[in-house]
């Protein structure tokens, strides 16, 4: 019980400064038994202000068991070997404002807590990856910014593996075997402060429920060079407009589904080459132009290549060459080109090679001007040829 001066008279409870001392007593005992063997007290100069550290034991870090909310505030800082701790404010038994919460794997969160959550701006740590920016009821959510390293033997899962960030693709649209870009034309700039270090992801932008989601830039180091993104994401994957920065240069403007470019954009090469069009899965595919300095493509693609009806604009001499396509090459049949005046010529085509010019006798002796093919490719001239040489 306690002397008569240990209570209030008119409340028979104990009084509040007595009750404070022995609580902190019994926790300051309480501590001293578990760390005998491994304490470190370690001096007051990084703790925050008006905090306690107490060791916790599971993840979601309650408290109640300590009966924390008579606990007088101190600024003392203890190193407890295989304990969650935590150090900061507690208010009502709960973390409240300024706290660092350690766990058994070294990484930590320090920041703004309310209700025992992760709230407001903070920074979490792990081996891997450092997370700077707002947190919701705890997670990561609002702005952020996250820096994940990959090492060698290191195939621990991170947030950038929702995130394909490797987009392979090949364009054989300059009609050898060889992809316009593949990893001999990349730039080789090896990561060189850490050789252990083979690839480094930056992302920063918007976060929702613990996933990037909304506007954002994401950067990847690794022994091609810097890839930058620039655009909008869906639970960390590319979805939405957004431009793609390779690092030999060339450039991707346009829509993305689930990290691939799908949808309509235009990628530019080095020196004025560019397409564009329409995309599915990574390759250029249904309708676009193709620059190509000297000349430029108007019609269909498939897989990357030029197939289905297309015409080529030649600049040098102001002709056009409108046929089937199939596999990036002029396909047998009638091919109609248009000189250097825009008069049609509607000519026979054999292995890539205009082997006769039909004559109007022809043309109406055949009726080729009432064929399909023929109005397919004066819709196409008519339609996207014509009105882009204005």
């Amino acid at each position: 019980m306690g002397n008569q001066s240990d209570f209030c008279s008119s409340c028979n409870e104990e009084n509040e400064a007595v009750l404070n001392k022995k609580t902190e007593k019994r926790l300051t005992q309480r501590i001293s038994d578990q760390t005998t063997n491994n304490t470190n007290i370690i001096n007051n100069t990084n703790s925050i202000g008006h905090s306690y550290i107490i060791p916790l034991s599971d993840t979601r870090h309650s408290s109640i068991s300590w009966n924390l909310s008579s606990i007088n505030r101190q600024s003392s800082k203890f190193e407890i070997s295989n304990q969650t701790q935590y150090i900061g404010d507690i208010i009502d038994g709960k973390k409240q404002g300024k706290g660092k919460l350690i766990f058994i794997d070294g990484s930590y969160y320090e920041g703004n807590f309310k209700d025992d959550l992760f709230n407001g701006k903070g920074i979490f740590v792990k081996n891997d990856s450092i997370y700077k920016g707002d947190f919701l009821n705890g997670k990561k959510h609002g702005k952020g910014k996250i820096e994940i390293i990959k090492k060698l033997n290191n195939s621990n899962n991170n947030t950038f593996n929702k995130t394909n960030s490797n987009i392979n693709i090949n364009f054989n649209i300059n009609n050898n075997n060889n992809p316009i870009f593949n990893n001999n034309n990349l730039n080789n700039n090896n990561i060189n402060n850490n050789d252990n270090i083979i690839e480094k992801k930056i992302y920063e932008g918007d976060w929702n429920n613990d996933e990037i989601t909304g506007e954002g830039i994401e950067k990847i180091q690794n022994e091609n060079g810097i890839t930058i993104y620039n655009g909008n994401f869906i639970k960390g994957k590319k979805n939405g407009k957004g431009k793609l920065t390779l690092p030999n240069g060339f450039e991707y403007y346009g829509d993305f589904n689930d990290d691939l470019l799908e949808g309509n954009g235009i990628f530019k090469w080095n020196e004025g080459k560019y397409y564009n069009g329409q995309w599915k899965q990574n390759c250029i595919e249904g309708y676009g132009i193709l620059n190509e300095n000297s000349k430029k493509y108007f019609g269909y693609f498939k897989n990357d290549k030029k197939n289905g009806i297309g015409g080529y604009y030649y600049k040098d001499n102001n002709a056009i060459v409108i046929g089937n396509w199939f596999n990036d090459k002029l396909d047998n049949g009638i091919v109609i080109v248009f000189d250097n005046e825009k008069n049609e010529n509607i000519v026979k085509m054999e292995n890539g090679i205009i082997v006769k010019k039909y004559s109007e006798d022809e043309i109406k002796e055949n009726n080729i001007r009432e064929s399909n093919i023929y109005k397919q490719y004066i819709n196409l001239y008519e339609e996207k040829i014509k009105n882009e040489l204005k």
